[in-house]
């Protein structure tokens, strides 16, 4: 038995008070006698009796104070078949340390005792959020397949969005059930819960505490252009944690240490690292450091040594562009051949065309600097002092750099932008804008100069954006995949090897693809092997979620948090109707036995 507001019991102290009324000293009678021995044939004193009316009158009282109170007995109600769904959690920040264990330990051991309050007829199924939410187990009556599958869970490296795992469960069950019910296992980290989704959900929060420092971004910076032994590796550190942290930063290259520097964070504060890769191979990032999650503690990639970027000069003048041959061997990894490339006996990745215009329809990429003029399309007029004054920042030619010409330009060919071109940048002269690049996406691509580059020293400190630039256009003029690319886990790798392919796991398990298979998604951060019939890849995955690696728990406030009842399947009856019936007969029993018995004759 129980009561909805026990509070309501002080006024029960109202009893005092009638209490009170009835056992207050009666006032002394004033008797008037002609003699004093008189006084012994006085009546003797009567002792007080408990009054009936009085009795009435405070069961009254308390029937009226229990009927505020709400009275309840909980009995047990006939059990219906209930359906539940089941969303577990299973993204990075779940393997946050937790007590003795993880927080997924916790959510395993929160979802078997759920199931183990339910009835012998109820459905279950078991709903898993990763990178995407996916139903592991529908609805069945065969609960230990369930416990099983939710043993044998294991946490992803990737993030994901517990509000597409609540939208499914809710697409599960086919619209609102008064029979059916959602519970959602999760530490709710993920600050972009919709309020709607988890008004009717059972939620059972897990895990605590802030404590985390990751590698928030981690990059390697090589160009096609450039070798093994010219790339960089950046990365910057985050305190995602409310407490000063201290930690180490290592960085290895084949096993060999390059870096190791020592860190103080604050809350909220970063540090970033850049260090130059001795050449290709295996480069590896770490942070030494005491938190709750470990995960984003690590980051790899592979450096390669690319193939050189060969480049095709075809000259009008018959003479080489002296400055680009010492521009490729500043390089490292540029070939620029002027014979042999004409006639088809090598093979070219760009074709410079230097003072000379490309055929029309020109299959291959083509650079083209200083065209001549002479023609109603290209029309001869020169330009001299020419100032830079805008670009297209956003083109791909400019990623990773931002330019600062120094220029002004000596000598510039105002030629017209054709229609299948975009400009590129912008020079000005007296109060002339002139186009002095433009490019056409093709295909096949092609990047167009006005100036003349024999007038533009390269080598010098006021020509090097414009080295840097003619490096960069020759690398977008080539289209292919990033050599040093730091892939994320949770999304999906182009399947390059062919089908069907194998794939050798971080974890050392060797895994055959479905024949078809068009993508690779990692769900755990290190090195994959790919190998199929087209050959092999080596995919380097690293977990960087700011989302996850911010892992301070967020349940949203106003929510139904649960555990399982110990009254699961009890049914309330209210008292309360009752006892206010009860109070009213015995104030009406009062009011007629008050009146049926006269004041003097009271017992």
């Amino acid at each position: 038995m129980g009561f909805t507001e026990p509070v309501a019991w002080m006024f029960a102290s109202l009893a005092l008070v009638l209490l009170y009324l009835f056992l207050r000293p009666e006032r002394s009678v004033a008797r008037i006698v002609p003699a004093v021995f008189l006084w012994p044939d006085l009546p003797p004193k009567r002792r007080r009796r408990w009054d009936p009316l009085l009795i009435l009158q405070l069961l009254a009282l308390l029937m009226l104070v229990a009927t505020l109170a709400g009275p309840y007995l909980e009995r047990p109600a006939p059990l219906l078949p209930e359906r539940h769904v089941l969303v577990v959690d299973r993204t990075a920040s779940m393997q946050a340390s937790y007590r003795t264990g993880t927080r997924l330990d916790a959510a395993k051991e929160a979802v078997e005792r759920y199931l183990s309050g339910l009835g012998p007829g109820d459905q279950a199924a078991l709903v898993v959020v990763g990178e995407q939410a996916e139903v592991l187990v529908p609805f069945s009556h065969d609960l230990e397949r369930l416990r099983h599958a939710v043993r044998t869970l294991a946490p992803f490296d990737s993030g994901g969005s517990l509000a597409h795992g609540l939208a499914l469960a809710r697409s599960l069950l086919g619209g609102s059930e008064a029979s059916a019910t959602v519970a959602v296992f999760s530490d709710f980290a993920d600050p972009d819960l919709p309020r709607g989704l988890v008004d009717e959900a059972l939620l059972f929060p897990v895990g605590g505490g802030d404590d985390n420092v990751a590698i928030a971004d981690f990059a390697v910076i090589q160009r096609p252009w450039q070798t093994g032994f010219a790339a960089e590796v950046s990365l910057r550190v985050r305190n995602y944690g409310s407490k000063v942290k201290h930690g180490l930063v290592v960085i290895e290259w084949q096993g060999r240490v390059l870096l190791q520097r020592g860190f103080t964070l604050g809350p909220g504060e970063t540090t970033g690292v850049v260090q130059q890769v001795p050449g290709g191979g295996a480069i590896a990032a770490k942070i030494l450091t005491d938190d709750l999650l470990a995960v984003d503690n690590e980051a790899s990639a592979w450096v390669s040594e690319p193939e050189p970027l060969q480049v095709c000069l075809i000259s009008a003048q018959g003479s080489p562009w002296r400055e680009l041959q010492a521009l490729a061997e500043a390089a490292g990894n540029l070939r620029v051949t002027s014979r042999s490339c004409t006639g088809g006996q090598t093979h070219s990745d760009v074709y410079l065309f230097y003072r000379a215009r490309p055929p029309e329809d020109f299959p291959h990429p083509a650079l083209v600097v200083d065209p001549p003029g002479g023609s109603r399309q290209w029309p001869e007029r020169v330009v001299r002092d020419v100032a830079v004054v805008a670009w297209d920042a956003h083109h791909p030619i400019f990623s990773g750099w931002t330019p600062a010409f120094p220029l002004p330009f000596n000598q510039v060919r105002a030629i017209e932008v054709p229609d299948n071109s975009s400009p590129f940048i912008w020079g000005r002269a007296a109060d002339e804008l002139v186009s002095v690049a433009w490019v056409s996406e093709g295909p096949p691509r092609q990047v167009w100069l006005a100036f003349d580059a024999a007038r533009e020293p390269l080598l010098t400190s006021q020509g090097f954006p414009l080295a840097v630039f003619l490096l960069q256009s020759f690398a977008w003029l080539r289209p292919a995949q990033p050599l040093a690319a730091v892939w994320p886990v949770g999304q999906a790798h182009p399947l390059t090897v062919g089908s069907p392919a194998v794939v050798l796991l971080p974890s050392g398990e060797e895994r055959a693809l479905p024949l078809g298979t068009q993508s690779f998604v990692p769900h755990w951060r290190g090195r994959y092997e790919l190998r199929g019939p087209k050959g092999q890849v080596s995919l380097h995955a690293v977990a960087l979620d700011p989302r996850e690696s911010a892992i301070a728990p967020r349940p949203p406030t106003g929510d139904r948090r649960s555990s399982v009842s110990s009254t699961q399947g009890a049914q309330r009856v209210p008292w309360g109707q009752a006892a206010l019936i009860a109070a009213m007969l015995l104030l009406m029993f009062e009011a007629w036995l008050a009146a049926q018995v006269a004041p003097g004759q009271r017992p």
